[in-house]
C-alpha cells in the first residue's frame, strides 16, 4: 500500500536518556491491527481495526482516553 510518510525514533534506556538535554518521551503502549489490505477485503464495513488497536495500547499503558496529554493516530 503506498504512503507517504516518514517517521524515526531514537531508542535508548532511560539512564542514558536521563543525560539528553531534552526530556524524555516515554512510550507506554502501542497497538496495530491489520485485517485487510483494500476496502473490498475488509471483513466489516462498519466497524474498523483501530478500536481494538487503541484498546490493546491502553491496556499496555494501563491507562485510558482522559489521561493522554497526546494521541497518534495514523491511517493512510
Amino acid at each position: 500500500m503506498p504512503c507517504g510518510v516518514a517517521n524515526a525514533l531514537v531508542v535508548t534506556s532511560t539512564e542514558r536518556a536521563a543525560d539528553h538535554p531534552h526530556p524524555p518521551v516515554y512510550l507506554l503502549g502501542a497497538g496495530e491491527r491489520v485485517t485487510h489490505r483494500a476496502l473490498s477485503q475488509a471483513p466489516d464495513l462498519t466497524t474498523s481495526p483501530l478500536a481494538p488497536a487503541i484498546a490493546d495500547a491502553y491496556r499496555m499503558a494501563q491507562v485510558g482516553p482522559s489521561d493522554l496529554d497526546f494521541l497518534s493516530i495514523y491511517d493512510c
